[in-house]
């Protein structure tokens, strides 16, 4: 799990970044960036329901994926990054598949910014 500074800690930090932030469409997973005043970089995963039934599998992609970004940090500058996972595909995929993938969307989500 990433430590408390670089997670969101409100409902309304995540809503502000969908409303307003750059869209990065992958086929499993879909990242909404956007640059931060605060001096740090936040980051969130979602994952709904409709992609995994099941709390506990949601929680253990979830966990995973925080553990990929967590060995990315820190970020080359501050910015606000919700993951949103939109296939189950991601729940199955082996350790560097899902380190690649998430090294991609996060370097491209840096330069739409």
């Amino acid at each position: 799990m990433i430590s408390s500074k670089y997670r969101f800690h409100s409902r309304g930090g995540v809503q502000a970044v969908r409303a307003r932030g750059k869209k990065i469409y992958g086929r499993e997973i879909t990242a909404v960036a956007m640059e931060n005043a605060r001096g740090g970089t936040r980051i969130g995963v979602v994952v709904s329901k409709k992609v995994l039934k099941s709390a506990v599998a949601r929680n253990r992609l979830r966990r995973r994926v925080y553990e990929v970004v967590r060995q990315e940090l820190p970020f080359p500058r501050p910015m606000d990054v919700l993951l949103l996972v939109q296939s189950a595909e991601v729940k199955d995929m082996e350790y560097d598949i899902l380190r690649d993938l998430l090294r991609q969307i996060l370097r491209d989500s840096f330069d739409v910014i």
